[in-house]
Order: C-alpha cells, then sequence, then structure tokens
C-alpha cells in the first residue's frame, strides 16, 4: 500500500513537472541554490490547513460511523515540507504539509480484498478522506465523492486486464488522480495547477 502511495505522489509530481528527467548538473550546486529549485517543484498550496481538514476527517468519520483510530502515525522532514504517514483501519493516508502547516497534498489509500463487503467499507472510508479536504459532508452528498467513486470503479475495472492504471481529473480547482495496481487503490488530491 505504501508503495502505490509513493508511487501515486511520485507520478504526479513528474506529471507536474511535464514528466521531464533532470539532468544531474556537472558541477554542484550551493545548497541554497539546490533547495529553492527543489522547492519551486513543490505542489502548489491546496489552501486548507492540516489541522481543519483533521477535525473534517474525524467529524465525517465519525458522522458516517467509520473507524477513527489511527494505528501507526510517522512524520519525515522532506524538501517541500513534511510528509505525514497514517495507517488506520480500512487504508493508509500520507499527506504534505509546509512549514505553516497548509496541505499541499493528501494521498489516501487502501488494500483489495477478496471480500466485496470489506473493499466497499475500504472505499468508501478513502473516498471520505479525500472529501473532507472541502468540509464534513457525507462523501455520498458530494459531488466529488460521486465522481471518486465512478473514476474508481473505472480504473479498478480497467486494471483488471491493463495491470497499473492511473486515472486523473480536475474539479473545483483541485486535481485528483486514481491509480490501481491490481491490488491496492490509491488517490492523490493536489491544487490544480495554472
Amino acid at each position: 500500500m505504501r508503495k502505490l502511495l509513493c508511487g501515486v505522489l511520485i507520478a504526479f509530481g513528474l506529471a507536474a513537472c511535464g514528466g521531464q528527467e533532470q539532468q544531474a548538473p556537472a558541477v554542484p550546486e550551493p545548497a541554497s541554490e539546490a533547495s529553492s529549485e527543489l522547492a519551486t517543484n513543490c505542489p502548489i498550496p491546496m489552501g486548507i490547513v492540516a489541522d481543519k481538514w483533521m477535525q473534517n476527517l474525524d467529524a465525517s468519520f465519525k458522522a458516517t460511523r467509520m473507524p477513527t483510530t489511527i494505528k501507526n502515525r510517522n512524520a519525515e522532514k522532506e524538501a517541500c515540507g513534511v510528509s505525514v504517514n497514517m495507517s488506520m483501519e480500512r487504508g493508509e493516508i500520507k499527506f504534505l504539509m509546509d512549514e505553516k502547516m497548509g496541505l499541499l497534498s493528501v494521498a489516501s489509500g487502501f488494500e483489495l480484498s477478496n471480500n466485496l463487503s470489506t473493499n466497499t467499507d475500504r472505499m468508501f472510508s478513502t473516498i471520505q478522506s479525500i472529501v473532507a479536504l472541502h468540509g464534513t459532508v457525507k462523501w455520498g452528498a458530494s459531488p466529488l465523492g460521486k465522481r471518486l467513486l465512478e473514476v474508481i470503479a473505472d480504473t479498478v475495472q480497467a486494471s483488471k486486464t491493463q495491470g497499473d492504471v492511473i486515472n486523473s481529473f480536475d474539479m473545483d480547482g483541485f486535481t485528483y488522480l486514481v491509480a490501481c495496481d491490481g491490488t491496492s487503490v490509491a488517490i492523490l488530491a493536489r491544487k490544480q495547477t495554472p
């Protein structure tokens, strides 16, 4: 699951940068120049404070009777800010925030099982974690939640014959990427690039 979430973040980052590989410079750059170049490749701030999203997430999970217990949480400093990984009963959430606690990207995903009911519960939790970026509305009452459900279903179905599949769409100023590798499903949300 973590591999898929990380893979989605990397793939989306490359797409945001035009998908071009950067060659290493012949002469090492001073640290300040290198860090400023990395900062320019960082996601655009989403305009959402991490604490507010976490409050929305908790409230919306409780309103839909989804488990809210975080089994494991860790954070690490990255070039663009702090990356936080959370393991929950129904899946994984990874988010990147800047030094002001503003969200830069949010990824949420789950492992597929052989049980349709389990997959459905995990999928609804994953969708709700993304819908919570915009408030506490239940995913089924949200146009975003309904669109994510459609795209997840299409992506999982395509993955059965094509292997790794990534689909994306833009909505209300944000870009959403849905990926499936046949064993896991992940959604990445970030601010739409101009």
